[in-house]
């Protein structure tokens, strides 16, 4: 039997960023992962400024060597284009902090490589969580691999994981969300710019692509759609990708454009539910927690600083030890101040993905640069968003030339 007074289940951003959070503070602990590294993973690949500001907070080396290493693209300009073709286009200045591209399969095994490097962590790969039992005065975890001990447990392994499905209680999934990705190169490029391009679409199906420039030249070109949209045509989600790249908008994009990589696809829960965060001798972060969403880019940026503030509570928790539901609720606390109005922006996304008929109109006035316009490209919106004098603001900012 293992033992150790810290268990991370799963090597994804939030258990990886639980790990160096925990050996920065010189705390022994196991990391265990169902997988061997590297690995691949279907991810919008697009992450916002917090995993750029919590890669700087762990070694600010790490940005330019991913950089230097060819793995990284630095973006700071979007658009969403809908099937009319009216396109918004989001430019934020050179010294905003820029979105982050890489591939999650490089990305990951980047941290675990700089994880492995600690004395205090002890990583076990292929190794997959099965059981799990509450003792008195520890908590044990059922492996294939044997049994392992701990005081308290991060669980970090995603939000399909056998785990996390005895843990959490059921949870009425109301937006199953499908998604298909492919690599290529020599698309046809819109604009000098590092851009990335989220389309709608109506005909043949409703859905969203997505293009997304990573690294070597590569594009991650991706489509989702509603389970229920799916459900209509019956088709693989490889065959509908193709399909939708093949409508007159892409065709002379893609005329010479080669595949690098096979389609691969997934399914993705989206949960607009309220987020359960710990429970006695249990802390949870990244998508274990249901924080994501693939349209904002808020999923691996979440699961970063949840990895990190859970490292928190777990350092004061073995410090002080006190493992109760009680104690672990600041936990809750911290990830309710610090990502709250977020997760409250991707619950409104995630029910506006599913109505392609609203989305059409909203970004035709975008393109038409109506005030709510201005509100979408300003950086403190999901900061912002229950707060009625940020409206307030834009709209006297953008009629006061007319009064």
């Amino acid at each position: 039997m293992k033992s150790s007074s810290i268990c991370i289940i799963g090597a994804g951003p939030a258990g990886l960023s639980a790990s160096l959070f925990l050996s920065k503070a010189g705390i022994e602990h196991i990391l265990i992962d169902r997988s061997s590294f590297p690995r691949d993973k279907v991810c919008g690949e697009s992450f916002d400024g917090k995993v750029y500001h919590t890669l700087n907070r762990l070694d600010p080396d790490w940005l330019p060597e991913l950089e230097n290493r060819g793995m990284l693209q630095k973006c700071r300009t979007y658009s969403l284009t809908n099937s009319w073709g009216n396109k918004f286009v989001v430019q934020y200045p050179q010294e905003a902090t820029p979105k982050i591209h890489i591939k999650r399969r490089d990305f990951d095994d980047f941290l675990l490589t700089k994880a492995n490097i600690s004395p205090q962590a002890h990583i076990f790969l292929n190794t997959k969580a099965q059981k799990f039992f509450k003792k008195e005065n520890s908590i044990q975890i059922q492996t294939n691999k044997g049994l392992i001990q701990s005081d308290l447990l991060i669980l970090c392994s995603g939000a399909r994981s056998l785990i996390r499905s005895i843990i959490t209680r059921p949870e009425k999934i109301k937006d199953r969300f499908l998604f298909a990705r492919a690599y290529f190169k020599d698309i046809k490029k819109v604009s000098e710019q590092e851009e990335l391009e989220i389309f709608f679409l109506r005909n043949p199906f409703k859905g969203c692509l997505l293009f997304c420039p990573v690294s070597a030249g590569e594009v991650n070109v991706e489509i989702g759609m509603h389970y229920k949209e799916w459900k209509r045509h019956q088709l693989p989600m490889d065959a509908l990708l193709l399909e939708s790249l093949k409508l007159p908008h892409f065709q002379s994009r893609f005329s010479n454009a080669l595949q690098t990589a096979k389609i691969k696809s997934t399914a993705m829960n989206l949960s607009t539910a309220p987020r359960i965060y710990s429970q006695e001798r249990i802390l949870m972060a990244g998508a274990a927690t249901g924080s994501l969403n693939p349209i904002t880019g808020y999923g691996v940026g979440h699961a970063m600083v949840m990895g990190r503030l859970a490292a928190q509570q777990a350092a004061l928790a073995i410090k002080k030890q006190k493992f109760n539901s009680t104690f672990l609720k600041g936990y809750d606390a911290q990830v309710k101040a610090k990502l709250q109005k977020e997760i409250l922006l991707s619950n409104m996304l995630t029910k506006l993905q599913k109505r392609i008929d609203i989305l059409e109109p909203l970004i035709y006035l975008l393109s038409k640069g109506h005030t709510i316009s201005n509100i979408l490209k300003d950086k403190n919106l999901a900061e912002n968003v229950l707060n009625p004098r940020f409206y307030w603001k834009h709209w006297r900012s953008a009629n006061s030339k007319k009064i």
